[in-house]
């Protein structure tokens, strides 16, 4: 409905391409660091949880997708999952949020997390056992191909 009504307000015309952009490759880097979830989330969803917060994602059987597409919110750049894990995880990551590529809080957002803590590539690393590498990859870009000022209602 949305996008029906932008394209007669607006006349939007758009299109989706793939090109190569810079994005994070999520590896793992020390086997084993990352613990499976003993939380039943198929069965019993009540204790599956996920709290994103500024310099904080914390959770219980929390599956991979879900960790990334948070990663990927918090270093504004597509993160793509190479890890080959298919299970849930406990999550507890911790780092500094009001550094680049934290999660775009500036440091009064982030009063809880102290002024020691990681970057948030630090912390991956040394908390889940996992990397964000720096690679290129194909993502979808949203292309403007036109639009106009909307006519008076």
């Amino acid at each position: 409905m949305l996008r029906t009504l932008l394209g007669e307000r607006f006349k939007l015309i758009t299109h989706l391409e793939k090109r190569e952009l810079p994005i994070y490759a999520l590896v793992v880097s020390k086997p084993g660091l990352l613990r499976a979830s003993a939380a039943e989330c198929a069965a019993q969803p009540s204790p599956c949880t996920f709290r994103p917060g500024p310099g904080s994602l914390t959770g219980r059987g929390v599956p991979i997708p879900v960790l990334v597409s948070m990663l990927s919110a918090a270093v504004q750049r597509t993160v793509v999952d190479r890890t080959d894990l298919h299970e849930t995880y406990d999550i507890d990551l911790r780092w500094r949020a009001d550094v680049p590529g934290g999660n775009g809080t500036s440091g009064a957002d982030n009063a809880s997390a102290p002024s020691d803590a990681p970057s948030i590539f630090t912390a991956v690393q040394e908390q889940l056992g996992l990397k964000l590498e720096s690679t290129k990859g194909a993502v979808d870009v949203l292309v403007i191909d036109h639009v106009e000022r909307p006519t008076p209602d």
